[in-house]
């Protein structure tokens, strides 16, 4: 990068459209020449220049695409820090997720061999697969199930669009269409990584502020579910360093599993109660999320509890939210327990460490 002693020979102005010129100039003629320019502009000291690079590199050839993600990771600029995030969220995952993520993974295998020895590692590469596998399997199989939403006949559907049948088979369409948006949705949410931001917040007021997103979702398709008493049984607040976002959105999505679990095959919700207690001791904060609904049979309770996202029980849902919790509660040092008895409720209980974040704070 230049430097104050060294002032680039030309105006910003200048070496900004030169950046866009090599920037075009690598998407057709990737040699190394070109690349080598590319690099030298991503080093240079206006940002103005730097965003230009970043907000091009989508494209880019793999190796010169990893070099520059390492150099645009500790961006200080802001707009060219945005751009860089930008152009990684449009790299298209076929290309690079395999090359990206080798270097990693073999750098977490490295550590647990030097830690715990060789037998550990291979005992975890093979848990990480059968993991990978169990999702895998799961996704295909709503998958599969999706796409015998999506068979329809455009012809037919022109030439008799009134057709009751052809009517049936639309809603059907959408019903696949909108599930698909979910799960596709849920999937990014629980691959993305993690921003944990820890500040002091109430868990109680959290807890109230919940019940009422989750009861906007409920709600979202037009149906009532005031017949679902929701309370919160705690002190009058209980103050813990959380990353707000993370644990509002668990909090959320238990409470809406409660009630819904209380949901009748016409679109209705029957009489029920979801209460949440909260309990503070020195060492951490207990929440129970309990209803008395439907409940799971022991078999279901049993792939839940393994937490592999997408699987079963899922009472309409994604199968991602329990995993999606687990996740967020793990990344404060907390942990989550499920228990369900068939026809008489569920209770989740969760556990936050009270001291998680103090060196963060």
């Amino acid at each position: 990068m230049s430097t104050p002693d060294d002032p680039p020979a030309v105006s910003w102005t200048t070496r900004r459209k030169q950046a866009e010129e090599q920037c075009a100039a690598l998407l057709l003629r990737p040699d190394e020449e070109v690349a080598g320019e590319v690099v030298r502009l991503a080093n240079d000291p206006k940002w103005e220049v730097r965003k230009v690079v970043a907000e091009s590199m989508a494209a880019f050839p793999e190796k010169v695409f990893r070099e520059l993600s390492i150099l645009f990771a500790s961006e200080r600029n802001a707009l060219v820090a945005a751009a860089f995030e930008r152009s990684l969220a449009r790299r298209s995952p076929v290309a690079d997720i395999a090359p990206a993520h080798a270097d990693l993974l073999q750098g977490e295998v490295a550590k647990i061999t030097h830690k715990f020895g060789p037998d550990a590692a291979d005992a975890a590469l093979k848990f990480a697969e059968r993991c990978t596998f169990l999702h895998i399997r799961s996704a295909g199989h709503d998958l599969k199930n999706i796409l015998s939403y999506l068979k329809l006949d455009p012809d037919a559907l022109i030439k008799e669009p009134a057709n009751a049948k052809h009517k049936s088979k639309i809603q059907r369409y959408k019903n696949g269409r909108d599930y698909l948006h979910r799960l596709s949705e849920m999937m990014e949410v629980y691959s993305s990584p993690l921003d944990i931001r820890m500040q002091p917040e109430d868990l109680v007021e959290m807890a109230f502020e919940a019940i009422t997103a989750a009861r906007e979702q409920v709600e979202k398709g037009g149906v009532d579910s005031t017949s679902v008493a929701c309370d919160v049984e705690a002190p009058e607040s209980v103050i813990v360093p959380v990353s707000r976002y993370h644990i509002a959105m668990a909090l959320t999505n238990l409470v809406k599993n409660g009630i819904q679990a209380y949901a009748l095959p016409d679109s209705k919700f029957g009489e029920g109660r979801v209460l949440i207690r909260i309990i503070k001791d020195a060492e951490c904060v207990t929440i129970t999320v309990a209803d008395g609904g439907c409940g799971v049979a022991p078999g279901d309770l049993q792939n839940l509890v393994q937490f592999i996202p997408g699987g079963t029980a899922k009472r309409g849902g994604s199968g991602y939210g329990l995993p999606i919790c687990r996740r967020y509660l793990q990344a404060h040092g907390g942990q989550i327990w499920l228990e369900s008895t068939k026809n008489k409720g569920m209770t989740v209980t969760v556990t936050i460490p009270c001291n998680t974040c103090d060196a963060v704070l």
